[in-house]
């Protein structure tokens, strides 16, 4: 108390102490179920709110699959800043990502606010994919077939595939491999000249469906 005209000054000390703890947040996401594929962009998407139910504009997200946290291409943590109770994040999923379930998790961080995780669905689907030929020709016996197998979006496929080579129906080749969605073989053919139905098959993998090209080979 300030001194006056009539009183002087005067002080106490509590002996209660004032405890000002980290409130509390409810964290979502707004789907619980993302389906997708290898190499799409997507938005994940948090929302948070105090436990009075009001927005949060403080703090930070950051999400994981699988429990390894999403970063940039220079290996730098990707954060999505909370404003006006959500946080939004962009994100390409790695061509490389194996067509399966993951748990998504978004984690919230604010100083003020107590730590807070929720878990989510990422589906990856596996690719279809076209076989489309350059070449087929054959020359004193011997077949050489040049390819290109390339994913629903155009692009060539990023791994190795099996093959199967058949003619009429009959495997001929078996167990060998394209590069990278590239075809480029060579077999020998005792078979007379005529026109035969030949069949590629791009065989299915962890990223990519089965692919099968139906066309003539001319001998």
């Amino acid at each position: 108390y300030s001194r006056t005209d009539k009183y002087s000054e005067a002080r106490t000390k509590a002996t209660d102490i004032l405890d000002i703890s980290q409130g509390t947040v409810t964290l979502t996401l707004d789907k619980q179920t993302i389906t997708a594929k290898s190499g799409e962009t997507l938005t994940f998407r948090a929302k948070i709110v105090d436990a009075a139910g009001d927005n949060i504009n403080k703090g930070k997200v950051v999400f994981k699959l699988n429990g390894k946290t999403l970063k940039d291409t220079n290996g730098q943590t990707l954060y999505a800043q909370v404003k006006d109770g959500e946080a939004v994040l962009d994100y390409t999923i790695p061509s490389i990502y194996s067509a399966k379930t993951y748990t998504l998790t978004a984690v919230y961080g604010g100083g003020n606010y107590q730590r807070a995780e929720t878990n989510g669905t990422l589906k990856l689907e596996r690719k279809a994919v076209t076989i489309n030929t350059d070449t087929i020709t054959t020359t004193n016996g011997k077949t050489t077939i040049k390819a290109k197998i390339r994913d629903e979006t155009g692009k060539l496929l990023i791994t190795n595939t099996k093959l199967a080579i058949k003619i009429n129906q009959k495997t001929i080749l078996n167990n060998i491999t394209s590069t990278n969605g590239t075809i480029n073989l060579s077999f020998t053919t005792t078979l007379r000249p005529g026109t035969y139905e030949l069949t590629i098959i791009s065989g299915e993998n962890s990223i990519y469906k089965k692919g099968t090209l139906n066309t003539v080979l001319k001998i």
